[in-house]
């Protein structure tokens, strides 16, 4: 954080204090669920009064930045993302479904050479070429993935779109729909670059997520794959004993 405000500046210094914070956040200084210093400390440090920190402290509550535990201390709000594997849901979805606000940031769109592995998942041939997008994606202003994702160069419509909005959605209207999905989990330690990208620390534990989605044909319409702070996202499995629905059936 930084060490002092500007008494010039045309924003209040609640605003300035709240700015500085939020920036604390966003440079990874203060992660998901971490303790922020105390109203005192912070009018300490900064010699502001404590009308001005608490107002401070309210708008990041307000915008589910920051949460209150009373007796406890002021906490980074932790975007929680859980997502049911039974339904195919793109991460729009997702983060509209918990009530956070999405942003996606385009890192890169490229027209790359195929690789041996799109060959065999989409069916092409050596000498063609595969569309390569990256996105970081924010909730609350917090980044919290890492995405790229390939699709065959006969999408190349989708370069034309804006991708900060849904994929699903450019797709569907297009008439390509996805349908079918399989996702693979595993786990991954975060590169300098990563690590910059998603504010945590070089070598940090994260989730390594890959999507291959289907259309109803069963053609593989697109590939990502996903890099995800471990404190935000939740996969949830949903299993059925069909032994014992079986036998509960039975007279």
């Amino acid at each position: 954080m930084v060490d002092k405000l500007e008494a010039n500046s045309k924003d209040p210094l609640y605003v300035q204090l709240a700015e500085v914070i939020l920036d604390a956040v966003k440079q990874g200084e203060f992660k998901g669920g971490d303790k922020i210093p105390s109203e005192e400390e912070l009018r300490k440090m900064y010699g502001l009064s404590r009308v001005t920190v608490r107002t401070a402290i309210d708008s990041l509550v307000g915008q589910n930045i920051l949460v209150k535990k009373q007796g406890k201390g002021t906490f980074v709000a932790v975007p929680f993302l859980e997502n049911n594997s039974e339904q195919l849901k793109g991460f729009s979805d997702i983060f509209a479904s918990h009530g956070y606000d999405l942003k996606k940031k385009i890192l890169s769109m490229a027209i790359i050479d195929v690789s041996t592995d799109c060959v065999r998942d989409f069916g092409l041939k050596q000498e063609d070429k595969v569309i390569e997008i990256r996105r970081l994606l924010y909730a609350n202003d917090i980044p919290v993935i890492l995405e790229k994702i390939l699709l065959p160069l006969t999408f190349s419509f989708v370069l034309n779109e804006d991708l900060r909005g849904s994929l699903y959605k450019i797709l569907c209207k297009h008439n390509i729909y996805p349908t079918m999905a399989k996702k693979q989990i595993d786990i991954c330690y975060a590169t300098p670059e990563e690590a910059q990208l998603l504010g945590v620390k070089p070598k940090t534990a994260l989730f390594l997520c890959t999507d291959y989605v289907n259309n109803h044909e069963g053609h593989c319409i697109h590939k990502s794959r996903q890099i995800i702070r471990s404190d935000i996202y939740k996969l949830t499995v949903k299993s059925i004993n069909f032994d014992l629905e079986e036998r509960h059936k039975q007279p």
